[in-house]
């Protein structure tokens, strides 16, 4: 389960699970304890008004998946980006606008009309090795696209939940 409420100060330590061992009944389970300087972790767990010691001690390195951060992209790739493509029957219409913020890294507008217009909340915009990737993970929609050189569009794929269709953007005139 995902750690929750992490504090560390010193040698103490407490966080929370809520989704793997907290319910509804029980509510959210809780663990205080003291580091020690030799990989161990001694505490208290509670829950629900109870209480028992536990004992942890390190297995093995850290496996820790660190937030990721929207990069700053090309200028080449700045600019506002529109296309057509069609899933299950329908063309819907997408306008991708993109933005550097300096050290923020990158940001874009995501928007995609169909049967109405969704501005998507966009949470990660980068860059790596001429790839632009694109991403509202709330909503499960993103975009992944290379610039090709010779015809100046945006050729790759657009993903809604599971499902992908290629995409091709041009620039806006």
């Amino acid at each position: 389960g995902e750690l929750n409420e992490i504090s560390a100060k010193d040698a103490e330590v407490s966080f929370s699970i809520k989704d793997a061992l907290g319910s509804q009944q029980a509510g959210v389970a809780k663990f205080k304890g003291v580091a020690s300087g030799t990989g161990e972790l001694a505490g208290t767990f509670l829950q629900a008004g109870h209480s028992a010691p536990f004992h942890l001690t390190k297995a093995g390195p850290p496996q820790v998946e660190l937030p990721l951060h929207s990069t700053p992209v090309a200028q080449e790739l700045e600019g506002e980006w529109k296309g057509d493509y069609d899933m299950m029957g329908y063309t819907r219409h997408v306008t991708i606008k993109v933005t550097n913020r300096g050290a923020e890294g990158a940001r874009a507008d995501f928007v995609v009309i169909g049967k109405k217009t969704n501005n998507l909340p966009v949470d990660l915009v980068t860059q790596e090795e001429g790839l632009l990737d694109v991403e509202s993970h709330v909503t499960g929609f993103g975009y992944e696209g290379r610039l090709d050189k010779a015809s100046g569009e945006l050729k790759g794929t657009i993903k809604q939940g599971p499902m992908e269709a290629p995409l091709n953007l041009s620039r806006s005139r």
